[in-house]
């Protein structure tokens, strides 16, 4: 219940490093991570606690497993609760964080992992003020998602309003 939920929220610890195992996620994990993944973007659209709680189930399997896709989405998204939680007082952790996303998105080498950082930089950016920044950022994810054919039509549409956010903040 919600109360769960909220205990488990209010453990949340802060980012550690993760070094990939050699193995990577078994089939299972892979299961539970997309599952954890789809019920916190799903939730957190009408359940903010409970789609925080699976987000950070999610996160914490994807630093378990070391699973690269699964850690950028959960440091990604860390960032973006960092910043709607503590505003822009919380810009150095959640830049910090991004950071760490963006070095395992290099070191992997998927474009559509870079895509999900320079969302993630736009919403901190927004999420601090600084809308001059963000809409460059949104603005780059998108030139990147049309010359790559990279993202999901959900994750187009989100840089495309991150636009108009940013031009009416």
């Amino acid at each position: 219940g919600v109360r769960r939920a909220l205990l488990a929220v209010r453990k949340r610890v802060g980012p550690a490093r993760v070094v990939a195992r050699p193995r990577g996620a078994t089939e299972q994990e892979k299961g539970r991570l997309e599952l954890y993944w789809a019920a916190a973007v799903g939730l957190c659209l009408l359940d903010i606690v409970r789609g925080t709680d699976f987000q950070l189930r999610h996160s914490l399997l994807a630093r378990h497993t070391g699973d690269p896709h699964h850690l950028v989405r959960a440091l990604c998204t860390e960032a973006g609760i960092m910043m709607w939680e503590g505003g822009a007082r919380m810009r150095p952790r959640a830049e910090a964080v991004v950071e760490e996303a963006s070095r395992i998105a290099t070191a992997v080498g998927d474009p559509h992992l870079e895509l999900l950082v320079l969302s993630a930089r736009s919403t901190v950016a927004w999420s601090a003020r600084s809308f001059a920044e963000s809409l460059a950022l949104c603005e780059r994810a998108l030139r990147l998602s049309r010359a790559r054919h990279v993202g999901t039509t959900w994750e187009t549409v989100n840089l495309e309003m991150g636009v108009g956010n940013a031009l009416l903040g």
